[in-house]
Formats: structure tokens, C-alpha cells, sequence
């Protein structure tokens, strides 16, 4: 059984089509890449599985369970966490300060400081900064600090919008380490890039999307005919 379905999505945005007839899913601990120019309908999935977008046709479940009609807080209790391409974070708190407060839902302390913990050993580069205002951090270490807080969620699918954005090289890396290690069999990822390479490195599966519609599938490995329907999907036809 998929972890994250959505079925035939469909989505009007502003009195335009913005997704038609999109199928995408995801695994039990897979990482999964939306690719595509920008308008190709990448974000708008994942704030329809979000819930902050409404489908107008199709599906959207979580481990089988149809959460099409359900709002954010619910799809959020059953483990859906979007990352924004905006770096949403607290720049008054320290980063330490940040992590708590994503992990605010969270009844147990201890259980709180083990998730804590987990990110801040993911990221040693935010372990270093973890008493330092967010509004003096670097722009990637304010990414690095809004993935981490995705992660003290502890959730069953991970959406990320735009993860490379703001990422040197290095860094990039890091964040694709990161994902590797963090998967398991009780989450999935799902990403969203305009950056095929990024995509590439973040996930072992990818959907390659044009004007709203899902025009490639493939795995990570196929590099070349990924390479090709993503130069494909930024012709104007």
C-alpha cells in the first residue's frame, strides 16, 4: 500500500487550471521528486496534500485513508508536514528555540527532546548555531533549520518545497545525507524541484510534470530519459 496516493488531481487556482489530472505516490520510506519550470503545478500538489489547496476533482489519501475533504489540522494529526520554499522560521528564537516550537504538539518532554536531539545531530552545522537568533543565520542555514523542523514533527509524509533553494553545493549534500538516513518504514518523502540535479540527489523516484499534468515517470538511476522529458517540459508548444 502507497503512503501518500492522490489520485487524478485536478486544481483551479485563480480561475486557472493549475493541476489536470495529476496520479502521483509515494512508499514507505521512499523519496519522491516532483521536477518541472515553474507554473508545472509542483507547489500546488503539495499544498493540496497539505490541505492549504482544495482539489476541485481526485483524491488525496493517507495509508489508504481518503483525506480529500479533510483540513490541514487533520491531514497535519495523521503526519503530513510541508516544508515551504519560504524559510518559515522564527527569526527572534534561537534555533534550539525554533525546534521546540515546531515540536509544540507534542505532549511528552522527553520524547520532544528526542526529536530535538535527532535533528540537531543531522545537521551538526545548526548543532553549532542551536543558541544563535535565527535572524543571524546564514539564508541556507535558515533552509537547514526549516527542513529541521519539519523533521522534529516526526512525519509520515514529508513534503518539500523547493529543498535546494538557498543550498550551496555542500550543503545540498548534506540535506540529501540526511534524507537518506532518515527514511524508514514510517515515513515517505515527496519533493518538489525546478533543479533536475537536486532532484536527482534527494530522490530514488521521479515525476517529471508540464503545464499541470504529469508527462515522465521514472526511477532515479534512468538520468538520460529523465534528463530528456525534463528539457521536454519546458518547451512552449
Amino acid at each position: 500500500m502507497s503512503v501518500l496516493e492522490v489520485r487524478d488531481a485536478r486544481a483551479v487556482v485563480n480561475g486557472h487550471e493549475v493541476l489536470r489530472g495529476v496520479t502521483v505516490r509515494t512508499g514507505d520510506g521512499e523519496s519522491v521528486a516532483l521536477v518541472g519550470p515553474n507554473g508545472s503545478g509542483k507547489t500546488t500538489l503539495l499544498r493540496a496534500v497539505a490541505g492549504i489547496v482544495r482539489l476541485s476533482s481526485g483524491r488525496v489519501l493517507i495509508d489508504g485513508v481518503d483525506v480529500t475533504s479533510a483540513p490541514v489540522k487533520v491531514r497535519a494529526s495523521m503526519g503530513v508536514a510541508l516544508v515551504p520554499s519560504e524559510n518559515e522560521v522564527f527569526p527572534e528564537l534561537t534555533v534550539l528555540e525554533n525546534l521546540v516550537a515546531a515540536g509544540s504538539t507534542v505532549r511528552e518532554g522527553s520524547e520532544l527532546a528526542r526529536r530535538v536531539e535527532w535533528a540537531l545531530s543531522a545537521f551538526r552545522r545548526l548543532r553549532e548555531r542551536s543558541r544563535v537568533k535565527a535572524s543571524a543565520l546564514s539564508g541556507g542555514e535558515r533552509r537547514m533549520l526549516a527542513i529541521a523542523m519539519g523533521l522534529v514533527r516526526s512525519p509520515r509524509v514529508l513534503l518539500f518545497d523547493e529543498p535546494s533553494s538557498g543550498l550551496s553545493p555542500v550543503a545540498l549534500r548534506e540535506v540529501a545525507s540526511v534524507l537518506r538516513s532518515i527514511r524508514g518504514p514510517r515515513m515517505s518523502v515527496l519533493v518538489a524541484e525546478q533543479n533536475l540535479d537536486a532532484a536527482l540527489a534527494l530522490a530514488e523516484r521521479v515525476y517529471v510534470l508540464k503545464g499541470g499534468a504529469v508527462v515522465a515517470e521514472a526511477p532515479s538511476s534512468e538520468r538520460e530519459a529523465l534528463a530528456r522529458a525534463f528539457a521536454s517540459s519546458h518547451w512552449v508548444t
